[in-house]
């Protein structure tokens, strides 16, 4: 099943007619969206040093590894 997701940030602004005609559509369409807010920079940043921390306690698995466990799907 294909997910639609809207990016409305990459929408201008000041086209609120434009979006929300988008979303009418795709409501009368019966077609399932999810509108995507745009992540601040704290909330990245803060995404990032909680990879870093589980890379450094070893919670990671190797392509190989990702081989060998994708056999068995």
């Amino acid at each position: 099943m294909q997910q639609i997701v809207i990016d409305f940030d990459a929408v201008n602004n000041e086209d609120q007619a434009k979006k929300e005609q988008v979303v009418r559509m795709l409501n009368d369409l019966g077609i399932e969206y999810h509108i995507t807010e745009r992540q601040s920079l704290d909330e990245y940043n803060q995404e990032i040093d909680e990879a870093l921390e589980d890379f450094a306690r070893g919670n990671f698995i190797t392509a190989e590894e990702l081989k060998e466990r994708s056999k068995k799907w």
